[in-house]
């Protein structure tokens, strides 16, 4: 009896165990579901997150809003103070855009200080001083300096232009630019513009702007400068007959700007070009050269304002050196600028377009779109719309992201991953707003996508007040090049038949069918079966006001809208 209840009870344990170990199988299937459900809230949270960052997220959102609400944006109309670091701030000169004789003649000019009117059509800010080392180290998170004594307020050196320009690619990343601007290294013109204390120069005007300081605020170096003339006081705090010195020890220029005269030499933008005439206003100068059948580029960037260990001759707001890009001195250091180069380098692509300038035009859009640059000179319309347009948002998008996708079924996508890049909204003469993609080579900003805002029902409506205008070039640029002989007679009928005219004047648009890609054209293809185009199509009809309608057809060829066919 004992034995049987032994086996008896043995087999209920196993049998209870049996059943706990499906209840944990089905426990631990729900187990491994919640798991994998809070894996994927996780990812997509993250993703989202990531999405967010990529595209500017809600941040990027409430700024375009705004931008569109004012129709302008980031506007700079006063000095401002850019926060580094707890206790280390960075302080921003507003200079207003102005003109000035460039590189004007005094009685120690050298040959590569040709004088010349310049004019900077955009305000920028530049640094109330050079970079500091406590700014350069709350930046970048170390300090290569050689003068260390003081070292806070002491202008950094030993940085090399390459260094300079991380410096400002750093806080450009960090976010410290307002929406639309960025921090770079200051341009030739800039540089001398600022030194001279823009139109706040005690000798501006229209027709004394060629007079002005020997030096940044003063005509006596002493007063505003360090510099290593043996008459000079340039002896640092550590007792060292020629070293830096703290930044704001001297007078300041007109504009309240620091040491732009002596203490150390100021890296600029600029490639070094011996001819200053050549230099760009508000752009990088960059030389490029062949040798040897490969492309090359200039080495040398131009360094303003002398240093401490130049005597007086260097110190001039007129003197322009030159160093290797990758050189560091203890006597070179920089200042930084705020600037809105994406929009100053469209207006330069704009200008460009307008005067037919094919190699210009090509030298500001990205070297992969050679096919946009020959639209933007050859397709009219295109030119018409970009030339009458003005820049009313800039949003800089620093980490990597998207400027355009083009879909079909056959997917030509178009993605532009970049450091620097920026999406421009523009406003064209008729109150439309279209979109500009820009990235940045070589340090220069570029145009790499236009994305004209349009429908099939607008184009149409443009074509038929070109036609009523009798204006035929813009008729043929809006019409398909196998159709431009319609498109004459048509404007020949109008302009001379004044029935037709106004015939032509009642016709409006009733009805719109757009067919996204693919879309079915017929065509005979040898003595085969029918092909389709994959194209973007729409069929229009018009009402002309007698009962009749009329069908026009329209295709998208390359990024616009043109009309196929149109009969009375």
């Amino acid at each position: 009896m004992d034995d049987e209840r032994k086996i008896t009870d043995k087999q209920a344990a196993d049998n209870g165990g049996a059943i706990d170990d499906r209840k944990f199988r089905k426990y631990r299937r729900l187990i491994l579901v919640v798991m994998i459900a809070a894996v994927l809230c996780v990812i997509g949270f993250l993703v989202s997150g990531l999405v967010r960052s990529l595209y500017g997220g809600d941040e990027a959102k409430t700024t375009d809003d705004k931008l569109k609400k004012d129709d302008k944006f980031a506007a700079i109309k006063a000095d401002r103070k850019i926060v580094l670091a707890p206790g280390v701030d960075m302080e921003m000169i507003l200079v207003k855009a102005g003109s000035f004789k460039m590189s004007l003649k005094d009685d120690a000019n050298w040959k590569d200080e040709k004088a010349h009117d310049v004019t900077l059509e955009n305000d920028f800010c530049i640094g109330r001083t050079e970079v500091t080392q406590a700014q350069y180290q709350a930046v970048m998170g170390w300090n290569p300096a050689h003068f260390r004594e003081d070292g806070a307020k002491r202008p950094v050196e030993m940085v090399s232009w390459d260094d300079a320009m991380a410096f400002c690619a750093r806080l450009n990343a960090l976010g410290k630019a307002p929406a639309g601007w960025e921090f770079a290294l200051p341009t030739e013109a800039q540089w001398e513009f600022a030194a001279r204390g823009g139109v706040k120069n005690r000798n501006y005007s229209r027709d004394e702007r060629e007079i002005g300081c020997k030096y940044s605020g003063s005509d006596e170096l002493k007063e505003v400068g360090w510099y290593g003339d043996s008459d000079s006081d340039n002896t640092g705090s550590d007792g060292i007959k020629g070293a830096t010195h703290p930044v704001a020890t001297k007078a300041a220029n007109e504009l309240g700007i620091y040491d732009m005269s002596g203490n150390v030499w100021e890296w600029c933008l600029d490639d070094y070009l011996y001819d200053a005439r050549k230099v760009l206003p508000e752009e990088r100068l960059e030389i490029r050269g062949v040798s040897d059948g490969r492309p090359v580029s200039c080495q040398y960037r131009t360094v303003r304002g002398g240093s401490w260990s130049k005597d007086a001759r260097y110190c001039r707001i007129t003197t322009r050196y030159y160093y290797k890009k990758d050189l560091r001195l203890s006597n070179v250091g920089f200042r930084v600028v705020l600037t809105r180069t994406p929009v100053v380098a469209f207006d330069a692509l704009k200008a460009a377009a307008a005067k037919g300038d094919v190699k210009a035009v090509r030298a500001r859009t990205a070297a992969k779109e050679a096919k946009l640059a020959e639209e933007l000179v050859d397709d009219l319309v295109l030119r018409k719309t970009i030339g009458n347009a003005k820049v009313v948002s800039c949003v800089a998008h620093r980490r990597p992201f998207t400027i355009g996708i083009k879909l079909g079924v056959f997917v030509d996508t178009k993605l532009i991953f970049s450091d620097n890049a920026a999406a421009l909204r523009i406003k064209s003469a008729d109150g439309v707003e279209h979109s500009v993609g820009m990235v940045k080579e070589n340090h220069r900003w570029k145009v790499a996508e236009v994305v004209l805002t349009e429908t099939p029902v607008s184009v149409f409506n443009a074509w038929k007040a070109a036609v009523l205008r009798g204006d035929l070039a813009e008729v043929e640029a809006r019409t398909v090049a196998k159709d431009r002989k319609a498109a004459e007679a048509i404007v020949t009928l109008v302009k001379g038949d004044p029935k037709a005219k106004k015939s032509f004047e009642k016709f409006k648009v009733v009805s719109s069918v757009v067919n996204r890609p693919p879309v079915t054209f017929k065509v005979k293809v040898g003595v085969f079966a029918d092909q389709t185009i994959l194209i973007p199509a729409a069929v229009l009809e018009i009402d002309g006001g007698d009962g009749k309608i009329r069908t026009v057809r329209m295709v998208k060829a390359g990024r616009r809208w043109k009309v196929v066919g149109f009969k009375l």
